[in-house]
């Protein structure tokens, strides 16, 4: 889990292209949620169990793409967990790729996918990595 400080390192540049909507401000002191996230230029603080500021997320939105800012052709992370599991499966993958290039054995290599496929997983529910793994190497010649 990122900290926020670790948030904002990452997104370094993004912050333009950063939609950051808080819920739950009928819970929390709105003057000190937004002391702490002042470093991103569009927040959004709203209840969406009391429908608060609605409007201005709405309007925030419109904003944005009406300005240019939303990119339709890359895609859309709304979820800093998923967030999270996409750059944990990303590093096996690539690590899957580097070990195919040093030719390493297919059993480390099943390893890695099936680490990859664990990170997707908690974005898409679970998934048969027996099933998957039988498909990419009954397809494929990996001598042992």
């Amino acid at each position: 889990k990122l900290t926020l400080e670790e948030l904002q390192q990452e997104i370094g540049d993004l912050n333009a292209q950063l939609l950051l909507v808080g819920n739950k401000i009928d819970k929390e002191k709105v003057d000190s949620i937004e002391k702490e996230f002042k470093a991103f230029e569009n927040l959004v603080l709203i209840s969406a169990r009391e429908q608060q500021h609605i409007d201005s997320l709405n309007q925030k939105i419109v904003s944005l793409v009406a300005g240019g800012l939303v990119d339709f052709d890359s895609s859309i992370v709304t979820n800093a967990r998923h967030w999270e599991s996409l750059k944990d499966a990303n590093a096996s993958i690539q690590k899957v790729q580097e070990n195919l290039k040093a030719n390493i054995s297919g059993d480390f290599l099943a390893m890695d996918l099936r680490q990859a496929l664990h990170h997707l997983g908690t974005i898409t529910g679970e998934v048969s990595t027996d099933d998957l793994l039988g498909n990419i190497f009954g397809r494929f010649c990996i001598g042992k």
